[in-house]
């Protein structure tokens, strides 16, 4: 019977140890992911006012029914 809990206890070990590497590994690609996205020495600076030009640029495609009655 010691024999098999003694098994048993060593499985267990051996699977927290794979699951704390599993998770060690998806944390560390995370940061990385994280770093290379939002780490970056290129980010653009924002201020109110270049949102607000953003948002309410008027980027409306033209239809073409308004191009056809403003050709002659």
């Amino acid at each position: 019977m010691s024999d098999s809990k003694n098994k048993a206890s060593r499985n267990d070990r051996q699977l927290t140890v794979k699951v704390a590497v599993t998770l060690a590994c998806k944390i560390a690609v995370i940061a990385c992911l994280g770093y290379l996205f939002f780490g970056s020495d290129k980010r653009v600076e924002t201020d109110p006012q270049s949102v607000g030009q953003a948002l309410l640029a008027d980027t409306a495609p033209v239809s073409s029914v308004a191009e056809k009655n403003k050709s002659p």
